[in-house]
């Protein structure tokens, strides 16, 4: 379905189809889908991205331990550090605590690169590559791109397109005006979108999500 066509059947499902005015204006409701796209990321991790050397790809200094992340980038789910001249070197995915009891001294050490820690808007690759190099990730990731014009679809598998008006009418129904506020139909919209996509992991759950993954990947090397 495009933009459209998303519209298009948001106007149904909330009888919203008779233009005099509109209750919602197809601004608000292009916001509220292109809203729904990113929710569903997060929540089902759709995208999985291995390919976009502008998500996937950072060159890497010697001596320069931190680097910035794509701003789509979810998750980090694979690493690996390629040295100029050298052999690629498969990193592992891990966190400070797990650092600090492994590695004490980590912040410091300069050496050929083990680890990759996940920050918010940032990785630290750990130790600090004494060579320059490149780093190359696989990730899950937000959507490039909202949907602006008509033609345009959803960057997610079509399977899951329908699901995304729940999300819109959800909010539209939330949105304090008395004329359109329905706690009833909005609680309904929620409902269904998180019974298909998922509930949304809050930050706290992600970065003990991280934790957990390094600890497990550490015990599956041993």
């Amino acid at each position: 379905m495009n933009l459209e066509a998303l519209r298009a059947q948001f106007r149904a499902d909330a009888d919203d189809q008779v233009a005099n005015p509109y209750l919602f204006s197809d601004a608000q409701i292009t916001d509220w889908l292109n809203e729904a796209v990113e929710e569903a990321c997060i929540r089902a991790s759709l995208l999985q991205e291995d390919e976009d050397a502008a998500v996937c790809l950072v060159a890497v200094t010697a001596g320069t331990a931190s680097y910035a992340l794509h701003t789509s980038v979810i998750d980090v789910t694979v690493a690996s550090f390629t040295p100029v001249d050298g052999d690629r070197i498969d990193l592992e995915l891990t966190d400070r605590i797990e650092l600090d009891r492994l590695m004490p001294g980590w912040r410091t050490s300069t050496d050929d690169p083990v680890y990759l820690v996940q920050d918010d808007t940032k990785v630290r690759i750990v130790p600090t590559p004494q060579v320059a190099g490149v780093l190359a990730i696989e990730c899950v990731r937000l959507p490039m791109e909202p949907m602006t014009s008509e033609s345009d679809e959803p960057e997610i598998a079509q399977i899951h397109h329908r699901q995304l008006v729940n999300w819109a009418l959800f909010r539209a129904f939330s949105k304090p005006d008395s004329e359109t506020i329905d706690p009833t139909r909005a609680e309904k919209g929620e409902s269904a979108f998180v019974g298909y996509f998922g509930i949304r992991p809050d930050a706290e759950i992600r970065k003990t999500y991280r934790a957990n993954r390094a600890h497990q990947d550490r015990k599956s090397v041993v």
